[in-house]
């Protein structure tokens, strides 16, 4: 079974749609052309009439004729407009919807790598792509190829060569003319979207961190790589333009030729007697306005060529398992726990051995099987790149387990990295301003719950306008707004000075109503412990409580001398 392209798919799903619109949308457009040349003919003939001065009622009906078709042309260019607009807009609309459905059901692990620069591109560029070539390029196309069936037909009831003509002529001067600039410009179109796309992602990129490059006070290679991009897609951008003004000018050379021989030929039509002569600019006139939709065909093959990527990036955006794996975890050598909950209050939660790879990397993760309680306090410790992250993944069902989206309903997490939004600071908790619990939060989080619930400042991008320390205090009070029974602390107050990290740790170990998982390599308060894993490699090495890893663990003891 044959296969169709991405854009042939894309076609198939507008016209299946939205058929009647679109239908509608073409016949109207071909309706305002014919009005158009309606109305400059007929302006022509009362101007030839005039000439031999009639009488007003003489040329009464014409002038009424004009009138209507002048109406007639504004009304039906708006609705064709709306018709093609309302069609176009909602299905880009849905594939927006579509797309947006598609990121949200990816598992954990592709949202890893879920590249926020080409979703980006994906739902502005690429769709704006797609729009412009529906309502630009195939919209058009479709009228125009329309427009020169009817006009060769009723050129063909007044003159046999006229129509001959305007059959040959019409579809050199559209599409005859859009295949060359196409050919001409060796086809850059599509070269040109890429470019584009990536300068937005380069632009992006070096807009993200230019606060920090500020700071440096330093270029970047960002900063030249955006540069460079900018230049290049202006460069294929000038080709590209070079092409149309190149291929407009010979579509208007090939139109003044046409008009040229259809005033030759009406001149022997008035001196054969079939046409009057107070018909001749009636009949030059109508055949140039015929050309009224021809510009617009020459970017058909610019725009086709531009969105086929586009309509790839997206239909593989469509069609494609969200929750397929296609992340760096080799699911099909890893084996992921078993995960029992003793009571749906989760009084403990089991994991069995936990054996856990990633591609291309000599990691491998080896966990024993083990428990945690409602309201006990752990730690995970160990060197940098032991595994304690993943291992919080896996705990939390961040890494899906059997007993998929089960876990994750039950964990908080605080990671070392947190993701503001620019909105207010309550805003970013996810809460309204009235939560009962919102200024507790934030004061066990080590904020002034008054201070910052009266002022509730705008933090800025990703929470520029505040400090590393408030940030990652945010995130602590955005977790315990949650309220879940276990909260994961993946070195979570790195950032910190010692005071204030033990100052929230301890305002923490007040709540027997969370059990306490905290992941670090800075051994603050680990005699408040009830039980302490030691990682190295990934691997456990050691576990137990603080007095016995000090007295039976070296690395334990390296990791609390260096604390």
């Amino acid at each position: 079974m044959k296969t169709l392209s991405p854009l042939k798919s894309l076609h198939k799903l507008l016209f299946a749609k939205h058929k009647k619109p679109l239908i509608y949308s073409v016949v109207f457009t071909v309706l305002t052309v014919l009005f158009s040349t309606g109305l400059m003919a007929y302006s022509a003939y009362i101007i030839s009439f005039s000439a031999l001065m009639p009488s007003i009622a003489e040329i009464m009906v014409a002038i009424t004729i004009v009138r209507f078709l002048g109406i007639g042309r504004a009304i039906l260019r708006y609705t064709e407009r709306l018709l093609s607009h309302n069609a176009v807009f909602l299905y880009l609309s849905q594939l927006r919807v579509k797309i947006f459905h598609h990121v949200s059901q990816l598992t954990s692990e592709n949202i890893v790598n879920l590249n926020r620069k080409n979703t980006f591109n994906l739902l502005t560029t690429d769709i704006e792509q797609l729009q412009d070539y529906f309502l630009r390029g195939l919209l058009p196309l479709l009228g125009s190829i329309l427009l020169w069936l009817i006009a060769t037909v009723c050129l063909w009831q007044i003159s046999k060569i006229q129509a001959l003509l305007f059959f040959i002529y019409y579809p050199i001067a559209t599409l005859g003319i859009a295949w060359f600039i196409n050919r001409f410009t060796k086809n850059v179109a599509g070269e040109f979207s890429n470019e584009k796309k990536s300068y937005y992602a380069e632009f992006s990129s070096f807009a993200e961190f230019h606060t920090l490059l500020k700071w440096q006070g330093t270029k970047s290679q960002k900063r030249i790589n955006a540069n460079q991009q900018a230049i290049k897609t202006e460069g294929v951008c000038e080709q590209l333009n070079h092409g149309l003004i190149i291929g407009s000018n010979l579509q208007q050379v090939l139109i003044n030729f046409h008009v040229l021989f259809s005033i030759v030929i009406g001149i022997f039509l008035v001196q054969s007697g079939t046409l009057k002569g107070i018909w001749l600019a009636t009949f030059v006139l109508a055949t140039f306005n015929l050309y009224e939709a021809a510009p617009t065909v020459l970017n058909f093959y610019i725009k086709t060529s531009a969105s086929r990527q586009s309509a790839e990036n997206l239909m593989t955006q469509m069609i494609t398992d969200p929750n397929k794996n296609t992340s760096n975890i080799e699911n099909n050598i890893s084996s992921l726990p078993d995960v029992k909950t003793e009571s749906r209050t989760l009084g403990v939660i089991n994991y069995e051995a936990i054996s856990y790879r990633f591609l291309n990397s000599d990691f491998k993760l080896e966990f024993p099987s083990f428990s945690i309680e409602k309201g006990k306090h752990i730690a995970i410790v160990g060197p940098s790149g032991s595994g304690k992250s993943t291992l919080a993944g896996i705990m939390s069902g961040f890494y899906e387990t059997q007993n998929k989206g089960e876990l994750s309903s039950y964990f908080s997490v605080v990671n070392q990295e947190i993701y503001l939004f620019n909105d207010r600071l309550i805003s970013n908790l996810f809460v309204n301003e009235d939560h009962p619990q919102l200024k507790n939060a934030l004061d066990c989080a080590g904020l002034e719950g008054d201070y910052w619930i009266k002022t509730n400042p705008w933090i800025g991008e990703d929470g520029m306008r505040l400090s590393g320390g408030q940030r990652q205090r945010l995130g602590l009070a955005r977790a315990l707004l949650r309220d879940k029974p276990f909260l994961i602390l993946d070195e979570a107050f790195s950032g910190l000075e010692f005071q204030k990290e033990k100052e929230i740790m301890e305002n923490l170990l007040t709540k027997t109503e969370h059990t306490l998982i905290w992941i670090t390599h800075r051994l603050i308060g680990m005699d408040k412990m009830k039980t302490i894993y030691v990682m190295d490699k990934g691997s456990l090495v050691a576990k137990g409580s603080h007095d016995d890893l000090m007295a039976t663990c070296e690395l334990y003891q390296s990791l609390a001398n260096n604390a």
